[in-house]
């Protein structure tokens, strides 16, 4: 695997969820779902969405998954209703 999706971790070669950053993506959507915006999102679950000086906690790639999914359950959510 080229790029390890923020909230898995690596063990014995196989992707698995990494429980700590699991809670922080399940705090993103509780804030993102009702309307926050994803930068009020991430922060409000403790994700650090731009670089910090040489750390970054969220890669571009990552938040463009994240960003993707959400927008894909909106759409779900949207259509169910109707």
């Amino acid at each position: 695997m080229g790029h390890t999706p923020y909230g898995y971790k690596i063990e014995n070669g196989k992707a698995v969820v990494d429980q700590e950053k699991s809670e922080k993506i399940k705090l993103l959507f509780e804030a993102y779902l009702p309307g926050d915006s994803l930068a009020t999102a991430a922060k409000k679950a403790g994700i650090k969405a731009f670089h910090a000086g040489t750390e970054t906690s969220l890669k571009t790639k990552d938040m463009s998954v994240i960003t993707s999914t959400l927008q894909s359950l909106i759409k779900l959510t949207l259509k169910l209703r109707n």
